[in-house]
């Protein structure tokens, strides 16, 4: 089994590459276990604050997605435009997606870690409809052709490094695998 080097997206921070190395590498390195060969793997880099997938309205008895739901999609097509990579194809091959949303910390949460105290991140969105806005979104590039491929799903929500503290964005890890027999 011949696993290929990751390929970084778009100005992947130094700080989320070693937060992204951490929770990627054991994760992508247990498919093997479920009997999956992994064929090919990308790390795409997502700035921005990470945006749930919004509640559709009905409008002159049409569904409508949220504008800001449609535009963080977009921005996530257009960053997975942009890693060229050549993406396997058959019959066998399924998709495990890994997303790492960071969000940035508030000065509140700042002044509490330095007191000492023990500080809840403050979250403003699920991780699941973050989940679901960056697959929608990667649908509409080359990477993703239907989200229903997609057969192992690692979603994890962290804070921004102390060093960065307003740092936000979304690491997306997607791992096409073979199904091995026996």
């Amino acid at each position: 089994m011949t696993i290929q080097t990751p390929v970084i997206g778009p100005a992947l921070p130094l700080a989320v590459d070693a937060l992204s190395l951490a929770l990627y590498g054991p994760w992508s390195a247990s498919l093997g276990m479920v009997g999956l060969e992994i064929v090919q793997e990308v790390r795409v880099w997502l700035p921005g604050r990470p945006v749930p997938k919004g509640r559709p309205r009905a409008w002159n008895s049409r569904i409508v997605t949220p504008p800001a739901t449609r535009a963080f999609e977009s921005q996530v097509a257009a960053a997975c435009r942009r890693v060229e990579i050549e993406v396997p194809t058959g019959d066998d091959i399924v998709v495990g997606a890994h997303v790492v949303a960071i969000h940035r910390r508030t000065g509140r949460e700042m002044a509490r870690k330095r007191s000492g105290r023990l500080v809840k991140a403050r979250h403003r969105a699920d991780l699941d409809n973050v989940v679901k806005s960056v697959l929608d979104g990667v649908q509409r590039s080359p990477l993703l052709v239907d989200d229903s491929h997609v057969v192992a799903l690692h979603a994890w929500r962290t804070v921004a490094p102390p060093e960065v503290p307003k740092l936000e964005g979304v690491v997306l890890g997607l791992v096409w695998c073979r199904v091995v027999d026996g």
